[in-house]
């Protein structure tokens, strides 16, 4: 007797990366205020991504991406992404479709305030177009020197060449 379809399958591991994001978040943030950050450094983060597939300029077999982040305040502007690995069926064969792809990579966000580099791992479903990301500060110039946190992505690709969706975390300052 089955009791999860793939959608349903689907969602839990989007409630998966989701709740892993919280407790990344809680632990980023209990690591810097045991560092003697002040709480005033960390701040919730949510804006607009909109991500276009580009081939120009790019060298990397598994893809790139260039975009805009809007409505975000201090994660506003431009960012580039590699994808660094991608597995099908989520890395789950077996359990989950081929069409459901899992996918690790790089972003840099460039703001007037500095860049902001980031490891992602997202979950794509290559049918209905759906896609969650869970994305991990790994470093940072300017203003962003220093930062730690976690972001949460999680939209829809309109066409194949085309992501746009919503992002919501924390980051924690250095400064």
């Amino acid at each position: 007797m089955t009791f999860l379809n793939s959608k349903s399958t689907l969602m839990l591991a989007a409630i998966g990366l989701t709740a892993c994001a919280v407790i990344v978040s809680s632990m980023n943030a209990t690591a810097v205020a045991a560092a003697g950050a002040n709480a005033d450094d960390c701040r919730m983060v949510q804006g607009r991504l909109t991500a276009l597939r580009v081939t120009e300029g790019c060298t990397n077999p598994l893809g790139c991406f260039a975009g805009s982040i809007s409505g975000s305040g201090l994660l506003n502007g431009t960012f580039t992404e590699e994808s660094i690995g991608i597995a099908p069926s989520a890395g789950l064969p077996g359990i989950e479709p081929p069409t459901t792809l899992s996918v690790a990579g790089e972003r840099v966000i460039t703001t007037k305030r500095g860049t902001l580099t980031l490891h992602l791992l997202a979950v794509f479903d290559t049918v209905t177009g759906e896609f969650d990301e869970l994305e991990n500060v790994t470093g940072g110039t300017g203003q962003f020197a220093g930062t730690t946190g976690t972001l949460h992505l999680f939209g829809r690709a309109t066409n194949a060449d085309l992501f746009e969706g919503d992002i919501i975390g924390e980051i924690c300052l250095a400064h």
